[in-house]
């Protein structure tokens, strides 16, 4: 993962100060905490000691254990793009905004399209990565998807070529899941999903003489 620029690492000390300073208030230790709010005490000391941002779901957990009455929740909107890298960020802000987005692919699935497992399967390609900063890859990109299960979602169309849902990232198991999960995309209302089939032999002969 990049490093950290100043503002997310101011972001996520405060978050983690905040969290310290909350837990001890509740007289909790890091493993009282992490069985009220069902995370692992590792994680809740990675988050303390700023080696893990925390996803949504964390934080809110952490609002409803120490009666914060939000305070993480708010504290979480200035950490939601730290895991993305810098060039992606205005992308990520603009789409959580946006009233519609339509995207293409043409070798893999579209993120906000992606099951858990297949989005690993992407992110774990890339060199020289922990599984930390995979696992932080994957919950960034899984709450990217949260924008469409708002009550006022955008309209998200993707066109994706045939040969995406034929080549098999994470193996059998994960491509199943993944197509059964587009699928399931499709019946909702702010989804399109079109795919542009592979052009055969005779269809292309056909082509190439018209």
């Amino acid at each position: 993962m990049p490093p950290a620029r100043d503002n997310d690492h101011s972001a996520l000390a405060l978050f983690a100060a905040e969290l310290q300073a909350a837990r001890a208030r509740a007289g909790m230790s890091r493993d009282e905490l992490a069985a009220r709010i069902n995370y692992s005490p590792s994680l809740v000391g990675m988050v303390e000691s700023m080696r893990r941002v925390p996803r949504m779901d964390f934080a809110q957990r952490c609002d409803d254990a120490l009666a914060t009455t939000g305070t993480f929740a708010r504290l979480h909107e200035h950490l939601r793009t730290a895991p993305f890298p810098s060039w992606f960020r205005p992308f990520a802000q603009h789409e959580a905004e946006a009233t519609s987005l339509r995207t293409f692919e043409l070798v893999l699935v579209p993120g906000l399209l992606q099951t858990p497992k297949y989005a690993r399967a992407v992110l774990s390609t890339r060199v020289g990565t922990t599984e930390d900063e995979i696992d932080q890859w994957v919950t960034a990109r899984m709450e990217r998807q949260a924008i469409l299960d708002r009550d006022d979602p955008p309209l998200l169309w993707a066109v994706i070529d045939e040969g995406v849902l034929h080549r098999p990232v994470g193996g059998v198991d994960v491509m199943r899941a993944q197509v059964e999960h587009l699928a399931e995309r499709t019946g909702r209302s702010n989804v399109v999903i079109q795919v542009i089939p592979v052009m055969s032999a005779s269809m292309l002969g056909c082509w190439v003489r018209s």
